[in-house]
């Protein structure tokens, strides 16, 4: 596929945009100045696009053209200034603003190192950005202000700013009666540009930015004489872009790609840092990128032979509490445009700081697993088998996690019953939608649905299915016209334990519908035991319920279950092994059965069982 070089550039602008605008709004402390310089920064690339690639450094290129758009050159130093006097501008004027976002009542060290940083010139501020940012220390920091045209003195001035940051560190942590910790400095400062860049909104679209400035420029070119401009080069690109309106502003998504193990971005996956060999890669940034709005790349690198590339997702009411996954994978070495998007059938939703997915493999199948990086180990449990008395028995696998990332190879793609466990999640385990198989609790058997959740071949599992077609006069307008027809199906597993699903159908001429509950495990000795479903749509002031009833059973009747023993329905007579019965408005009851002769040979609650798939603690009991 030929990527054209205005699309090239729109990658490029997209991929490195959240990491130059966080050390522009750190620098000016100012979100409409740092947004004017990012722009007008990456606006300046753009006439000379192709040169720079050929340079091999666009990166670079970029971080040169924002710090000299943020830190430019001075025409004249003076005499006799100390380095105190000598500091541009010290506190932003929008700094004030930003304090009061970032005050915690709890917390008195970041509002105090804000402050701190605002005293600072913005010489330091941006060289303590760029080394959280773009892990650049200060002594290559000087170098691109060199390569920006301004010769300064970074590595003096950040070692005595720390100083005083030091000072006013201990001071919050005095005034919250915590005693000095000096070592958690860089870790607060780190956690204080984290919050800082989180209140920028989300940059305007890459080829929307890119597209509209220079259509403007080239207007204003024309206007004011076209070739005057084009001989000014790069100031005029420069100048023109930077006084133009940015496009309206979006969710905050921007974060900066570097945090330490301990940091407070690893909290949530809507600030994690992109990890992987080729997190850094831009095509591969581009790609996700152009995915979605708010698409944050989260993992990029091969996967047991696999190329993968998983992406946040946000979506409008997204609060960061949970993960929508977009996935694209390939062969090893494939670049990103041959990439093939892999759709997930769900995320994770429970949690903040967990990602696990099914990953697809031209043999087997993978699983990745993504953590903060104190994390060391993650579990996974691919089949659930239903005991004789009643339960779920589970075999769990540890994965090994190494700076919160771990992987294992799978024999083959998982079946629904998958389940993972890390850190506070414990569910179900995400994984691409052609991984999932048909239910076979829609259909005819049971049997297919209980092998793929338990792993016992079709031929090794007992089926049975009762099949009752009820009156007549019987009717569950819910599912629609036409006989109503209750199975229930039974299958029993080697090992002696029994799993049920009951399927409810309604069909005549005119059409069909149908509904499935299950498949629940039960213990053995209750495997011809009552199972109870309400089916009404519990706007009427009535109840009607589908029961069914054990072999021999002549009647069925519900009563209360609150100790009263009262009546709630005359008994119904059983037709086949199931009835259909009215009462009023309730969501449970007894169930009283009695054979022909009047014997009882049930009277207590319907069994339901605990749900076969097993993904859920809470469901599984």
């Amino acid at each position: 596929m030929t990527v054209s070089a205005q699309e090239d550039f729109g990658g490029f602008v997209a991929a490195r945009w959240p990491d130059l605008e966080a050390v522009a709004l750190v620098t000016t402390l100012d979100p409409a100045a740092a947004r004017e310089a990012t722009t007008a920064a990456l606006a300046t690339l753009h006439p000379r696009w192709a040169s720079t690639l050929e340079e091999g450094a666009p990166t670079t290129a970029a971080r040169v053209a924002l710090l000299a758009r943020l830190l430019p050159a001075r025409r004249s130093r003076g005499t006799d200034r100390t380095d105190r006097t000598d500091r541009e501008v010290p506190a932003a004027p929008a700094a004030a603003a930003l304090e009061s976002a970032v005050t915690d009542p709890h917390d008195a060290v970041p509002a105090a190192l804000l402050r701190a940083l605002a005293a600072e010139e913005p010489l330091v501020r941006c060289a303590l950005a760029a080394e959280v940012v773009w892990e650049c220390p200060p002594a290559e920091t000087g170098r691109l202000l060199a390569g920006a045209g301004s010769e300064r003195a970074v590595e003096p001035a950040v070692a005595a700013a720390r100083e005083r940051l030091v000072t006013a560190h201990r001071a919050a942590r005095a005034e919250d009666d915590l005693s000095p910790a000096d070592h958690r400095l860089e870790g607060d400062l780190e956690d204080l540009v984290h919050r800082l860049v989180a209140l920028q909104p989300e940059p305007p679209d890459a080829g929307s930015l890119v597209g509209q400035r220079a259509r403007s420029v080239r207007r204003r070119a024309l206007v004011t004489g076209g070739g005057v401009l084009a001989a000014a080069g790069v100031a005029t690109w420069w100048g023109l872009a930077a006084r133009e309106e940015a496009p309206p502003a979006r969710r905050p998504v921007a974060v900066p790609t570097t945090a330490g193990p301990d940091d407070a971005a690893w909290r949530s996956t809507s600030r994690w840092p992109a990890r992987g060999a080729l997190a850094t890669d831009l095509g591969i940034q581009a790609l996700v990128a152009r995915a979605a709005p708010g698409a944050r790349l989260l993992y990029a690198d091969d996967v047991h032979d696999v190329r993968c590339v998983l992406a946040k997702t946000l979506t409008p009411d997204d609060v960061g509490d949970g993960t929508q996954l977009r996935m694209w994978a390939g062969s090893v070495g494939a670049p990103a445009e041959q990439l093939t998007e892999v759709v997930v059938g769900f995320g994770i939703y429970t949690v903040p700081d967990v990602v696990a997915v099914g990953v697809p493999h031209p043999t087997e199948a993978a699983l990745l697993v993504l953590s903060q990086p104190t994390v060391e180990v993650a579990q996974y449990s691919l089949l659930a088998r239903p005991t004789r008395g009643g339960l779920v028995s589970r075999t769990w696998r540890d994965v090994r996690l190494t700076d919160g990332v771990g992987s294992a190879l799978l024999a083959a793609p998982t079946g629904p019953a998958a389940r993972v466990r890390c850190g506070d999640y414990d569910g179900p385990l995400p994984v691409p939608e052609s991984w999932n198989v048909f239910d076979g609790t829609d259909d005819d058997l049971l049997a297919p649905t209980v092998a793929d959740i338990t792993g016992y071949r079709a031929d090794q599992l007992r089926e049975r299915r009762v099949v009752s077609r009820m009156p007549a006069r019987v009717t569950l307008p819910q599912l629609g016209a036409g006989r109503v027809t209750v199975t229930l199906a039974v299958v029993h597993t080697p090992d002696g334990g029994v799993v049920r699903s009951l399927r409810l159908a309604t069909g005549d001429a005119a059409g069909s519908g149908y509904t499935s509950f299950g498949p629940f495990v039960v213990p053995a000795d209750r495997a011809e035991a009552p199972y109870a479903v309400r089916v009404d749509d519990y706007s009427s002031g009535r109840a009607t319920w589908v029961v069914t009833a054990p072999p021999g059973a002549a009647t069925v009747q519900l009563r209360t279950d609150d100790g009263s023993d009262r009546p709630l329905a005359r008994p119904v007579p059983v037709t086949g092994h199931a009835v259909v019965v009215g009462t009023t408005d309730l969501n449970s009851a007894r169930v009283l059965v009695r054979d022909g002769r009047g014997r009882v040979l049930w009277n207590d609650a319907p069994v339901e069982g605990r749900f076969a798939y097993d993904t859920d603690p809470v469901t599984a009991g």
